[in-house]
């Protein structure tokens, strides 16, 4: 079983938000869209085995960047229910939601 993709993370955080995915990956600092950002970084570096480097990549963010939006985001404990709803998204688009479940822990 392969894992999810960053675009179809960023996909669907952008989709949870209702924003646009260009805005989302912009250099805008609109706070809906630096919060949504960070939290597809938090997902993206949960259900992916990419280093904080090759995510500031998809991001087109420096790495510490990332670092500091997942820390963020790690912290928010609020933010945890939209992560597991998007990581829900996600995975049933990609025909996993058997596997939803090992997902959720981690958050």
């Amino acid at each position: 079983m392969s894992s999810p993709t960053v675009a179809a993370i960023q996909k669907a955080t952008a989709d949870y938000f209702r924003i646009p995915l260009d805005a989302m990956m912009s250099r805008r600092r609109k706070r809906v869209y630096a919060y949504a950002r960070m939290v597809a970084m938090f997902t993206a570096r949960q259900m992916t085995n990419f280093s904080y480097p090759q995510l500031g990549e998809f991001f087109y963010r420096d790495h510490s960047t990332v670092i500091h939006g997942v820390n963020l985001i790690q912290n928010d404990k609020s933010a945890h229910e939209i992560v597991r709803a998007i990581k829900r998204i996600v995975l049933d688009k990609k025909g996993f939601g058997d596997v939803v479940a090992r997902y959720d822990r981690f958050v």
